[in-house]
């Protein structure tokens, strides 16, 4: 890694806010076909997409076009191969997108399954293009392992959303995913932490800071299981969400220690403060948005046929 690649934290910064922020619907899109059981709970799981545009693509369209610019200079280490994760990772929203807006047509159990499984496609494929930006190898134990806690993160997000958003009997199953994954993905992030101590830089993760913050991490999310098995449903998606961040902190941490110091004719000067402003604003307001809109009405219909109308 020599000295301009410390340019490719940028990227990798965008990459980390688009995960962060999308991982609600990764999770949903995902846990929906698991645990909707008829057409009504299909349409109410899809409907947790909207508003489809809520500013996270533009976290995603930052990396793609700074990762593009760096690869177009010439002068940074960017291989070829970064380029089809990003391809997926946008073929992944246009879907979701789809879904969120013609949940009519998504809800259909075969359309459901084929969203649930080009969000898995578009996971991994985000995962990939962490690592590749890294310049990490794919095939060890220590990428191996951060992949799977992207991928059970992702799915507790969404399934602890649901269990806010949606009333019982789809609410208490999103809650038992939640509960399920939760224990998977802690133990994924230890495990990922600790081959990273063991096999990696000790120097860089034994300091005090990101033991700290590992403790932080664990600590919180041990809560928010146990907050969410007494039903206290909000404080757990308030806890799963911090400590998310507080484990993409970690890995930003990392990352921007194991780069070198700029050369200082190597810095490309880019004012992209509007464009970042603009995003941030944007994504905040649909977050705050998310976090405080109703439950959807839907129609939950029984084993002998008795339909109710449940304010999910």
């Amino acid at each position: 890694m020599d000295s301009t690649d410390y340019i490719l934290f940028v990227p990798m910064f965008f990459l980390a806010i688009y995960l962060w922020l999308e991982s609600q619907d990764f999770g949903v899109a995902i846990v929906a076909p698991m645990v909707a059981q008829n057409e009504e709970e299909r349409k109410t799981a899809l409907n947790l997409l909207k508003p489809g545009l809520d500013g996270n693509e533009a976290w995603a369209f930052l990396c793609a076009g700074v990762t593009g610019a760096l690869f177009s200079n010439g002068r940074f280490n960017i291989p070829e191969s970064t380029f089809w994760p990003l391809g997926i990772i946008l073929a992944g929203m246009i879907v979701r997108l789809a879904a969120a807006f013609w949940g009519n047509i998504f809800q259909q159990p075969l359309l459901l399954r084929g969203v649930r499984f080009i969000t898995i496609i578009n996971v991994i494929s985000a995962g990939v293009l962490a690592l590749e930006l890294a310049n990490r190898d794919l095939f060890t134990t220590k990428s191996v392992f951060g992949l799977i806690w992207l991928f059970m993160s992702c799915i507790q997000v969404g399934a602890i959303y649901g269990a806010c958003k949606t009333a019982n009997p789809l609410g208490e199953r999103f809650r038992a995913t939640f509960l399920v994954t939760n224990i998977l993905s802690l133990m994924a992030f230890i495990a990922v932490f600790g081959a990273w101590y063991v096999l990696g830089n000790r120097e860089i993760f034994g300091t005090d800071m990101l033991l700290s913050g590992f403790s932080s991490v664990v600590i919180i999310s041990v809560i928010a299981f146990f907050s969410v098995r007494a039903r206290h449903v909000y404080a757990g998606m308030l806890l799963s969400y911090i400590a998310q961040w507080g484990a993409v902190c970690i890995y930003l941490f990392t990352m921007m220690l194991s780069f070198p110091s700029p050369a200082q004719d190597s810095v490309i000067k880019v004012d992209m403060s509007l464009i970042i402003g603009a995003a941030a604003v944007w994504t905040g307001i649909v977050f705050i948005w998310r976090m405080c809109r109703h439950k959807v009405e839907y129609v939950w219909e029984d084993h002998i046929g008795m339909k109710m109308r449940i304010r999910s």
